[in-house]
């Protein structure tokens, strides 16, 4: 899990990079959707500065980079 906004950057410079493979950003893209969602759930006052930064980055999951989605299903845990 990111603990710092810088982290939480990264990981999204690398989930969105057209430049990696769909293995690469997969896991930073599904690591970054777990944690949008938890922090989703988490009251304001509690938030650290990494949950802050991706609620104030308005990372949407819904909103994937341009690769084939199937490279996401080997990162999803039933």
């Amino acid at each position: 899990m990111p603990m710092t906004g810088l982290e939480v950057d990264c990981l999204i410079s690398v989930a969105f990079n057209n430049r990696v493979t769909a293995s690469q950003w997969g896991e930073p893209f599904m690591l970054l959707c777990e944690f949008r969602m938890v922090v989703s759930h988490v009251i304001p006052e509690y938030c650290d500065t990494a949950m802050q930064h991706i609620l104030d980055k308005k990372f949407d999951p819904r909103k994937q980079p341009n690769v084939d989605g199937r490279y996401l299903q080997m990162y999803k845990v039933p």
